[in-house]
This record gives structure tokens, sequence and C-alpha cells, in this order.
């Protein structure tokens, strides 16, 4: 994504240049809210539940069974739930350009899980 973006500003010639730095070469995953709310990093693609050790509600957003679909994301982008967590984000100094968001699961190796009772006896 943050490739897209650098290709996308720099076809649109307005005199910036993104560089980017894949496979957590600079700042480990967990290390990356840090350095971007403390300024050592202007942007980062990271899922926010990496920051839920400073801030809490950020765990929210890596729910299994939250993101089903694209409709759902975009409704979950409009809602008082984002702009909770945006005010959460931008409190901590920093500032979303793009939400993006992936659709997540449970995965088991006895069976498939596709409901709490199919969860049952299994550890999490």
């Amino acid at each position: 994504m943050v490739q897209l973006m650098a290709r996308e500003v720099k076809a649109a010639d307005v005199g910036l240049e993104l560089q980017t730095y894949p496979g957590q070469s600079l700042f480990k995953a967990k290390e990356q809210w840090g350095a971007l709310v403390r300024g050592r990093l202007d942007m980062a693609s990271l899922p926010l539940d990496y920051a839920s050790g400073r801030h809490s509600e950020f765990s929210a957003t890596l729910m299994p069974g939250l993101v089903r679909s694209h409709e759902r994301a975009q409704r979950l982008n409009d809602s008082k739930f984002m702009d909770m967590t945006k005010v959460v984000i931008n409190d901590a100094g920093a500032r979303v350009l793009a939400d993006v968001w992936l659709a997540g699961g449970f995965a088991s190796n006895k069976q498939c899980v596709t409901s709490p009772d199919t969860a049952q006896g299994q550890t999490m």
C-alpha cells in the first residue's frame, strides 16, 4: 500500500518523494507506533493492534470476524467506533491517511471454526 502511494505521489509530480523501507528495516513492527508519534518515522502502514500496548482501544480493530466484506469495512470507516478510534490516534499525534481493513477469522488444525460451539475445547 505504501509503495502504491509512493508511485502515485511520484506520478502526480508535486515535488514530493516517498522513500519506502520494507521488512521492518527501520523499526520493528511493534516499535513503529512509538516512532511515528515521536516524529522519528514519517509514515507507516501498520495494524493498530501493534500499538494496543499503549492504547488498549486499538485491540478492538483486530477482532476476528469484525470485517467480513468491503461493505462492512466501509460501514466501519463511517462509524462512531472509528470516529472514537481516530480521536485516540489524533490525540497521540498521528494522522490516518488511508483506512485499510483485512478480513480475519479463526483457524484450527482440528476442525472448521464457524461459531463458538465449534471452538469448544480448542486453544485459541
